[in-house]
């Protein structure tokens, strides 16, 4: 990497003559790096700085190429997944990128071929062995330039955000993301039904050119391919259609797909042709696209972030057919803490910080107490159980923190020496293989880059736990170990919730953690799933193979009945977006595509369950703990052994008391009653955003049509202080401020015991009922009192 930065310092110094920032400098060169299947290195992609139109020049600096390699440009952004068999096939990359169609000549095999002068104009853009030939051992630290090499490194047809890959055959071999030297910011509009996916947005800064990835498919059962009009709008709501975002007031005269100046900023059909939605399959979508837009700015004041991307019918411009919100994907920062009075003298961290899933990991590790005696550090599957207090190496042990991270089954003993190859070579989890041990050290402090240890998706390290262990002469023990934690800022809240089983069949808890950003333009973070349960009968007891569902309804009174009548009161599985469940559901929700999935389809995201295996741990990344989808309150099931329907288990998904302020109000209207509407409402009286309200409950009172409300307000003490105390002032002040459900005098009168499900929560639970009984007993105390001193 910092050899690239001297290239990059030399190249602007000689086509300049003079020396200038870093940032002029690089705002004409791309980069891939590679670090994949032994090989490393990068390839830089450049312009001389004062010539936005002239000849490309291509640096290659790779090391470990032992064989003849074709290489090409690709029309996608490839996303690091563990190998080159995954990371770099076709269905992930795509084909040559080739904007111009020059394969499509009949005679391009003998016209494209570096035996040809006239072949810069005859090749397809990416078809860089037909340019320069093969790649080979004697190839990998060349420059290649000619007057006539026209690579785009900007506007419409340019290379940034695709990726190069090198074959072996027909095999790819190694990929690497064309990106920017400068950091990029990441948007993103996710997209839930009746289109699902994500169309990512990508730029260095507000005058630079934009990356757009497409990867939308339908789930609500379209069973066709259909093309659709695509506009960013100035609404920040769905519900809300407005305009197409045209700040600038553009008359979109001579706006195309290479003149994106004389186009709205928000017309995107114009910008890039009509969007294509696929049918939905197990992983990618049939119809990924990648664009590039020169006028698309994710910063300043013609942002698009917070607006929302509009698809429209074809044959209806006027009526959406799906929309999402434009949102900022806040790097993600974890850290494993270790104090020296707790940890047996080492003291320090290990931080990792990724920009978004198209980046690589950062890993800044400074620790110190080594004491000449570790060697081995690693990411373990799963943290430290629920509040288990640390008890030194024994905490740290097998049963409790499982192997190291290795989702891609990698065989560590095939891994190189430490430190000598590439990360797709080790377990993600051995971060001493990929970076060299602490062997014989008393502190170690180094940063590593790593596009194998990713913060983002299923495999993320997040919610983990870092083993640092003994020497091998030592046998390689383990000796200390901290959870790999989420650094949260202070505008950032946390939503815990534990759901507790406690019979007849099962035992134990799933933990659910979710953190979330102040910002509404922010995107939630993934929710991590921590299970650990065993049978009530037999703690040594193992079964297989159960499936999981978040269902609509919390817990009822049947959690004791016969099997076949239990836990039937739960409903359905929970199902916000309505995806469709008929055909090849069944085949296409899965962990590669969870958004194809319903919300509460855990089996079918992350697999079938074991019951007294140990510990097990998911991350998934439509789990909500905030906002209207939120899954707090509701119940989760877990039916029989070997995919049985029975439901054998189950229990209400209850927020973490220390994470949110409950809050009652008393007297309020039912008749439709909308939990919808009181978010809204309450949200706007305590000048708070929507989703800090959860976990709404009714109950209803003796007097016809009236009833009370429960809810929660989420934050820590800190956070939660302020607007608790709003409400409490606003309901002795001025209750007028929560309008349809402000106390009606008509509402005044002894609550009884029965209660109602609320609209969005079928059911109360048990600690409802056992409160009213008290208030009940209460009352009537005080009125009988209230007699005898009467009649005394």
């Amino acid at each position: 990497m910092f050899s690239g930065f001297i290239r990059l310092y030399f190249t602007a110094l000689v086509y300049t003559g003079c020396i200038i920032t870093s940032s002029l400098a690089t705002s004409h060169q791309l980069q891939a790096v590679f670090s994949m299947s032994g090989i490393k290195g990068d390839v830089i992609f450049s312009k001389p700085h004062a010539q936005h139109d002239g000849p490309t020049s291509i640096m290659i600096n790779l090391t470990g190429i032992n064989e003849t390699l074709r290489w090409s440009i690709q029309q996608l952004p490839m996303i690091y997944y563990g190998n080159a068999a995954m990371s770099c096939r076709a269905i992930a990359v795509g084909a040559v990128f080739d904007p111009k169609m020059a394969m499509m000549s009949g005679n391009y095999n003998s016209t494209c071929s570096p035996s040809n002068a006239s072949r810069f104009n005859a090749c397809a853009i990416g078809d860089l062995t037909g340019l320069f030939g093969y790649l080979d051992a004697n190839t990998t630290q060349r420059n290649y330039t000619n007057q006539n090499l026209m690579i785009p490194i900007r506007g419409p047809y340019s290379i940034m955000g695709r990726t190069l890959v090198l074959y072996s055959g027909e095999t790819p071999k190694a990929c690497a993301l064309i990106t920017p030297v400068q950091s990029m910011m990441t948007a993103v509009a996710d997209f839930r039904a009746p289109v699902a996916g994500s169309i990512y947005l990508r730029q260095v800064d507000e005058n630079s050119d934009t990356t757009v990835f497409a990867n939308v498919f339908f789930v609500d059962g379209t069973q066709s391919q259909r093309e659709f009009v695509w506009q960013i709008q100035t609404s920040s709501s769905c519900k809300n259609v407005r305009e197409s975002f045209n700040p600038d007031n553009n008359d979109g005269k001579n706006c195309n797909q290479t003149r994106h100046e004389n186009c709205s900023i928000g017309d995107l059909s114009s910008k890039h042709g009509n969007i294509t939605v696929s049918m939905a399959t197990n992983g990618h979508s049939k119809a990924k696209a990648a664009f590039t837009d020169t006028n698309l700015p994710l910063s300043g004041a013609n942002s698009v972030i917070g607006k929302t991307i509009v698809l429209f019918s074809r044959n209806d411009t006027q009526k959406p057919y799906a929309c999402a919100m434009i949102m900022k994907v806040k790097p993600k920062v974890v850290e494993a803490s270790f104090k020296p009075n707790v940890h047996d003298g080492v003291g320090g961290y290990f931080k990792v910080t990724q920009p978004s899933v198209f980046d690589p990991s950062t890993t800044e590790i400074n620790v110190t107490g080594l004491r000449e005696e570790s060697q081995g550090y690693h990411v373990h599957n799963y943290p430290s159980p629920w509040q288990m207090d640390y008890t030194g190496h024994e905490s740290c042990a097998g049963h409790y923190l499982g192997g190291h991270w290795n989702p891609f089954g990698v065989d560590a003993k095939s891994s190189p020496a430490p430190g000598s190859g590439t990360n797709d070579e080790y377990e993600i989890g051995d971060l001493s293989g990929k970076y060299g041990s602490m062997l014989n050290l008393t502190t170690y402090n180094e940063k590593h880059i790593d596009y194998n240890l990713p913060l983002f998706g299923k495999n993320s390290i997040q919610g983990r736990s870092m083993v640092i262990h003994k020497m091998k002469t030592m046998g390689s023990m383990r000796w200390v170990c901290a959870d790999v934690h989420q650094v949260a800022n202070e505008d950032m809240f946390l939503m815990k919730t534990k759901i507790t089983f406690n019979g007849p069949t099962l035992k134990g808890y799933i933990l659910l953690i979710q953190h979330k950003s102040q910002g509404e333009s922010m995107t939630s973070e993934e929710t991590s799933i921590y299970i650990d349960v065993h049978y009530v009968s037999n703690i040594s007891k193992q079964s297989f193979n159960h499936k999981w569902h978040v269902h609509a309804n919390p817990e009822g009174d049947d959690t004791y009945a016969a099997m076949g009548d239990r836990c039937m009161s739960l409903g359905g599985h929970y199902n916000p977006y309505y995806v469709n469940l008929r055909g090849a559901y069944h085949t296409e929700c899965v962990s590669d595509n969870m958004l194809r999935c319903e919300v509460g389809d855990l089996s079918g995201k992350h697999g079938m369950m074991n019951v007294g295996t140990g510990s097990q741990f998911y991350t998934d990344p439509g789990l909500p703990l905030f906002g209207d989808m939120s899954v707090v309150g509701r119940g989760l099931v877990v039916h029989a052994e070997n995919a049985g329907k029975p439901r054998i288990a189950c229990a209400t998904i209850k927020p973490v008391d220390s994470l949110y302020a409950e809050k009652t109000l008393h007297n309020v209207e039912g008749a439709g009653f909308s939990t919808t509407n009181f978010i809204k409402t309450v949200s706007a009286a305590l000048n708070i955003p929507k989703w800090r309200l959860f976990y709404i409950r009714t109950n209803n009172s003796n007097v016809q049509g009236c009833m009370t409300v429960k809810f929660g307000i989420i934050g820590n003490d800190k956070q939660v202080s302020e607007p608790s105390r709003a409400f409490d002032l606003i309901l002795q002040r001025s209750p007028g401020k929560l309008k349809e459900f402000q106390p009606r005098n008509k509402c005044l009168g002894v609550p009884v015991v029965s209660s109602t499900a609320p609209p969005s929560i079928r059911r109360t639970t048990h600690s409802g009922a056992r409160a009213n009984h008290v208030n009940t007993l209460v009352i009537l105390n005080m009125v009988l009192l209230t007699v005898y001193a009467y009649l005394g």
